[in-house]
């Protein structure tokens, strides 16, 4: 809704302190942002082929899933700040790099 409002003198405030930090990435750092997410989703839709693929040729069998290890990746490594996204409310970013906050 936010996003929608289009107002210059808007504020947005949440108790959520990951939140705020992903809304100040987006408006700090969105040409970063798209670039990562577009990454992040080739990355997806290559694995998701390989797995599709394996699936066509056993379709009887459990086939591995590199999205399945991918999402654990993202959700629970710590933070080394090398990219836009990061879930560490504690981080500054890596100023040597000229990076903000990162998801790894």
């Amino acid at each position: 809704m936010f996003f929608h409002l289009e107002h210059n003198n808007a504020v947005i405030n949440d108790i959520n302190a990951p939140l705020m930090n992903f809304y100040r990435s987006v408006q700090q750092n969105f040409g970063a942002l798209s670039e990562e997410l577009a990454g992040l989703e080739a990355i997806y839709n290559s694995n998701r082929a390989v797995f599709e693929a394996q699936k066509q040729l056993h379709p009887d069998e459990k086939v591995e899933d590199a999205n399945e290890p991918l999402y654990y990746h993202l959700r629970d490594e710590p933070c080394t700040c090398r990219a836009v996204l990061c879930r560490d409310t504690e981080c500054d970013g890596d100023k040597e790099e000229g990076k903000t906050r990162g998801w790894h």
